[in-house]
């Protein structure tokens, strides 16, 4: 079971960097936004 377990907390791990990398996209974009909203 021990193998399973391992698996498990891989997916897990590499979901939570999928997370944050969305996060970072969003972020980055919303910043862009902003900034373009402000020039005028």
């Amino acid at each position: 079971m021990g193998g399973i377990k391992s698996v498990v907390s891989m997916g897990y791990a590499v979901l939570f960097v999928i997370l944050l990398y969305l996060v970072g996209i969003g972020i980055s974009s919303l910043i862009q936004y902003i900034k373009k909203k402000f020039r005028r």
